[in-house]
């Protein structure tokens, strides 16, 4: 840099050395450092506002809306952050100062949170919330207040004093000592004997004010029962607050039930890992009126396995169902159902049976598939029942049940369709019983050719079926002879002459056709020789025709040609199977017309057939 301000030129194109060129390096060193030197980028901070009210509850959400300033000439990301009381970063976000996003000079808005959940140790604060970005700073006052509400509580009397079954009513006050509003069930609790916390009652909800306590006391009852007596102190609680206090329950002079029971049934034998279910007879035969519980026991091998608290009065009886869920095997397990009340006792006992489990399999063989449309014996169309009744063999070691796959092969199909399955129910190792399963027209087609029925072992029988289309249409067609007035060899007409076919055509099926062409070819077909030739006219027309509804129509022959000396010609009209014929007379011309065939002198039949019906589906 120095020796370029040695030869710094004066600027009318000549170079000389300069003056002080010491100092036009420092010009040049600055100017190029402002050139290269990468910018920062800097956000001011305008503004922080509190969106909404500047004194809340703690717990609630402070939401602030700063609005930056981008200020600097450099490109990046600014952190702008907000900071709480203690100056805690609580929330951030990143501005992008660019071109695109906040240029130099431009302003926006961001929102920055803070959640006062726990923020107080007392009953209010106000101080500064702190906004932070690029080295600025700006604050907001903000004021977090303890809402929050507290049910004290205190006895104001108990009503009690009675026998076990009574009720001991708790009057007690509520005040809500602190400033929010709020709802509270109270309940009375006691201490057993485990040392566990047990509910005894619970108050309808008391509703509060802020500083507000009941007009009335809140009346807890609690309803008492037998053993009750026991209990002495309880204690009454809000969600804030607890106090104790004393009861006096009486005990009830009752008589002493005496439980019979009689096991009545089980579900044995069952199989390990199986339940047991031992349904009992319980009852009250000790002549008191009084509804006392008792407790009743089902041992297994002297092993309490399952028990239930039973209430009778006298006479009463009821029956309950005891459940072991089976973990031992053996043909004579003794259980035992024992009644105990206080002074009495009384035991049903039963032997039953657990087996082990069973590890013999069945395996499903299908010898044979038969149906009602087997090929070659039977068949059906493809809106009738498709009965598909199969042989089943279990040729394994144990009773067993499954359900086989009926499938069905339709041609230009590589791959067999699932249809149904079908259970065969539990058929005994070594015995072979028959299925049964009815197919509807839905599962199969005309194009179905076979049905397959595989067992879960991988065994399967396929029985060849003959399923034919439906005759849907059933096309009746009828020449009218008597509007042919070539029938007769004295009313033959001259070769050339067109003769005009009058037929009918109606439709006998169930199927509507809809507006669908009706093609009709006119064939010589010379069958005595064996030789066909070519069409000799041809026509078309448009038809619909209900189930049952009739179609009549002519059909133009051109009797244009030569070699019509044999009569007479024998004209058919068919469809699909059904025809009808008559015959007609043509008188030969000499020579050859153009435009039709030339049959020379042989002859013996020309062919109207319809060729296509087209159905709506």
């Amino acid at each position: 840099m120095q020796e370029v301000a040695n030869v710094t030129g004066n600027g009318d194109g000549s170079y000389t050395e300069a003056d002080n060129p010491e100092e036009l390096a420092g010009i040049f060193e600055g100017l190029i450092k402002e050139i290269t030197e990468e910018k920062e980028p800097e956000l001011a901070i305008n503004a922080v506002d509190i969106n909404g009210s500047e004194n809340v509850a703690e717990g609630e959400i402070v939401a602030t809306d700063v609005k930056v300033e981008n200020v600097g000439e450099g490109i990046g990301d600014v952190p702008v952050t907000l900071l709480d009381w203690d100056d805690n970063p609580v929330d951030s976000t990143l501005v992008n100062a660019s071109s695109e996003e906040l240029a130099s000079g431009d302003s926006k808005n961001v929102t920055l949170s803070w959640d006062t959940t726990g923020v107080l140790d007392g009953d209010i604060n106000t101080d500064n919330l702190s906004v932070v970005a690029s080295g600025n700073e700006k604050e907001a006052t903000v004021t977090v207040e303890d809402k929050s509400a507290f049910f004290n509580v205190s006895v104001d009397s108990v009503d009690d004093g009675f026998e076990e079954g009574g009720t001991v009513t708790f009057s007690v006050d509520v005040e809500n000592t602190d400033s929010a509003p709020d709802t509270q069930t109270l309940w009375v609790e006691y201490e057993d004997e485990n040392g566990n916390n047990q509910t005894l009652a619970t108050s309808d909800p008391v509703e509060l004010d802020g500083g507000e306590s009941t007009a009335d006391p809140v009346e807890i009852d609690w309803q008492t029962g037998i053993g009750d007596a026991d209990i002495e102190d309880v204690t009454v609680h809000s969600e804030n607050d607890m106090v104790e206090t004393s009861v006096d329950v009486e005990p009830k002079e009752v008589s002493t039930a005496a439980f019979n029971v009689t096991i009545d049934s089980t579900n044995s034998p069952v199989t390990v890992g199986d339940q047991l279910d031992v349904t009992t007879k319980i009852e009250n035969v000790n002549g008191t009126d009084e509804d006392y519980p008792g407790q009743v026991v089902l041992t297994v091998d002297g092993v309490e396995e399952d028990s239930k608290i039973v209430a009778l009065a006298d006479g009463e009886s009821t029956t309950e169902t005891f459940t072991w869920w089976t973990d031992k095997t053996g043909d004579s397990i003794n259980v035992e159902v024992r009644a105990e009340t206080p002074g009495s006792e009384n035991r049903s006992s039963e032997q039953v049976t657990v087996d082990d489990v069973n590890t013999a399999e069945e395996t499903f063989k299908i010898p044979d598939v038969t149906t009602n449309a087997d090929n070659g014996d039977d068949s059906i169309t493809e809106d009738e029942t498709l009965t598909v009744d199969i042989k089943v063999t279990n040729d394994g070691d144990g009773a067993g049940s499954q359900t086989l796959i009926v499938r069905r092969n339709d041609s230009g199909l590589g791959e067999p369709t699932d249809v149904t399955t079908i259970d065969t129910g539990t058929i005994p190792d070594g015995d072979t019983e028959t299925v049964s399963v009815d197919l509807s027209p839905s599962d199969f087609s005309a194009e179905t050719e076979e049905i397959i029925v595989e067992s879960e072992d991988g065994f399967s029988d396929t029985q060849a079926v003959d399923i034919n289309p439906t005759d849907s249409t059933q096309v009746d067609i009828e020449i009218k002879e008597d509007d042919i007035s070539a029938t007769e060899r004295s009313q033959a007409v001259d070769a050339g002459e067109p003769i005009a076919v009058p037929v009918k055509i109606k439709n006998n099926g169930s199927t509507k056709i809809t507006d669908k062409k009706l093609f009709v070819s006119l064939d010589a077909n010379l069958s005595a020789q064996g030789v066909d030739q070519s069409p000799a006219n041809f026509t078309s027309i448009n038809v619909t025709l209900a189930p049952g509804g009739t179609e009549n129509t002519t059909i133009l022959w051109d009797t244009t040609g030569a070699g019509w000396d044999n009569d007479p010609w024998k004209l058919t009209v068919e469809s699909e199977g059904e025809f009808d014929r008559e015959e007609v007379y043509v008188n030969e011309l000499p020579g050859t017309l153009p435009g039709g065939p030339d049959f020379g002198s042989i002859g013996s039949g020309i062919d109207f057939t319809i060729e296509d019906i087209e159905v709506a589906e």
